[in-house]
């Protein structure tokens, strides 16, 4: 039973890191620009390095979107609707924080 106690708590670890990443990508997205741009002169770079920074967020949304339950092994923030923003598992309940 430890080591099942172990694998639920290092899934959370890792739903909660991509959450983390998710949530620090979308909040850096206008210092990042405007830093971006007051360093640059070419529009062309702004234009390249705002598709890279778009591109990294909506795959570390879709990641988290499409985290699994260490638990019932369904999507955690998917169950009769979506909600990322949710502490526990949409489909069994589990915590975000741990059991």
């Amino acid at each position: 039973m430890e080591q099942g106690k172990g694998a639920i708590e290092s899934g959370l670890r890792r739903i909660r890191i991509r959450r983390w990443v998710s949530y620090g990508l979308f909040v850096g997205w206008l210092p990042c620009g405007i830093a971006v741009s007051k360093v640059t002169s070419s529009g062309k770079i702004d234009m390249t390095l705002a598709l890279v920074y778009m591109v990294a967020i909506l795959i570390s949304g879709v990641m988290v979107g499409f985290s699994i339950c260490p638990r019932c092994k369904q999507y955690f923030f998917m169950g009769t609707y979506t909600n990322t923003f949710s502490a526990k598992c949409m489909n069994c309940g589990l915590p975000l924080s741990g059991e």
